[in-house]
């Protein structure tokens, strides 16, 4: 069995999901209340990290 990254998982060649394009949309600042902004523009940044590590671990395609 081949492992894309066999240090971080078990990830089998050719089983990776599709790729997912980060979270691009401007900042939430303009539509939303000050807390809900923060909320909304935290979370983004955590889904892209999220999404970073996915990409290195093997787990969805770059």
């Amino acid at each position: 069995m081949a492992y894309l990254n066999g240090d971080k998982g078990a990830q089998r060649a050719g089983k990776r999901g599709a790729a997912v394009a980060a979270v691009a949309t401007a900042n939430a600042d303009a539509t939303y209340g000050q807390p809900e902004a923060d909320l909304v523009n935290e979370l983004k940044t955590k889904f892209n990290a999220l999404l970073v590590q996915l990409r290195a671990s093997g787990v969805i395609a770059p």
